[in-house]
């Protein structure tokens, strides 16, 4: 890799890191809301993230389509690092470790912001079940009393 492959590589992952802090950012935002229970925007939440999701691929694509020019499309980071000239070894590592540590965060966050919905899905199937029993049990109750009632009117003319 020379200097100039190296610099558009840098540019690239540039881009990368400031995509994924934005989309650190949405998934607080997201985690933030469905703690205080705010559902009526999750559904945004899930159209928002597609978006973020569909970019993501593409900067994968272009990434992976530099990188086998180059011919190192099999190679870790690390060992792209090692290839690239010295005068960008220094700024590629910052990159990429900034770029971790984002993406550990986005992972941890996401992590929670499901496990959280996952709770309050639970939550609202539990609700929704004593509903159903509640509603089923004053059916039979409402029959009952609709049974007993009829045994004490004659029928007689």
């Amino acid at each position: 890799m020379d200097e100039k492959q190296a610099t558009t590589f840098y540019e690239l992952m540039q881009q990368y890191l400031v995509f994924y802090k934005e989309f650190l950012e949405f998934e607080k935002t997201k985690l933030e809301d469905v703690t205080n229970n705010r559902i009526d925007l999750i559904d945004d939440h899930v159209k928002k993230e597609e978006v973020f999701l569909l970019r993501s691929k593409g900067f994968e694509v272009k990434r992976e389509s530099f990188l086998k020019e180059l011919g190192l499309d099999d190679l870790t980071m690390s060992e792209i690092i090692e290839k690239t000239p010295e005068g960008s070894k220094e700024k590629l590592s910052l990159i990429f470790s900034e770029l971790s540590e984002v993406l550990l965060d986005l992972k941890e966050i996401n992590s929670r912001c499901n496990s959280m919905i996952e709770l309050r899905l639970h939550r609202i199937e539990k609700t929704i079940n004593q509903l159903d029993e509640n509603q089923q049990k004053q059916y039979n109750d409402s029959a009952k009393k609709s049974k007993n009632r009829s045994d004490f009117i004659s029928r007689k003319v």
